[in-house]
């Protein structure tokens, strides 16, 4: 999969685990890719202009996307998540916001990234996600 050098999409990579983040900085990167990597879903805030979010569910959750998508950010997204459930899986659906689940193959990350890029994110106000019962 290799990207017109003239525009470079600008990848925005949340992920609290350094080796997994580094390693798909990496192989974006090679790609030709612009890379940008943050540990905290605090820190995704801070950046502008992104072609895409990669976002661990862990550091960034669904009811963080639906925090972006009411701010009206329509950058797409992925979910990366190593234990999906049916309720994430619903709220992603509804979302615009693809689950990829773990562990991940470079095949099945190049297949999302291109089609996370080339699929327009609803402009619908979106509905809350679906409340998780106690535990």
């Amino acid at each position: 999969m290799s990207i017109d050098r003239e525009w470079r999409p600008r990848v925005l990579i949340a992920d609290d685990d350094r080796e997994e983040r580094g390693r798909i900085a990496q192989w974006l990167r090679r790609e030709g890719y612009d890379v940008y990597e943050v540990a905290t879903a605090d820190e995704v805030l801070g950046y502008r202009e992104i072609d895409l979010l990669f976002l661990d569910a862990r550091v960034a959750g669904i009811d963080f996307v639906y925090r972006l998508r009411t701010a009206r950010v329509r950058t797409p997204a992925l979910l990366v998540t190593a234990q999906p459930d049916a309720i994430m899986l619903d709220d992603a659906e509804r979302l615009g916001v693809t689950v990829l689940h773990k562990p991940l193959s470079l095949e099945r990350l190049t297949g999302a990234v291109v089609a996370a890029m080339a699929a327009p994110v609803s402009h619908r106000r979106p509905r809350p996600p679906t409340p998780r019962p106690p535990q």
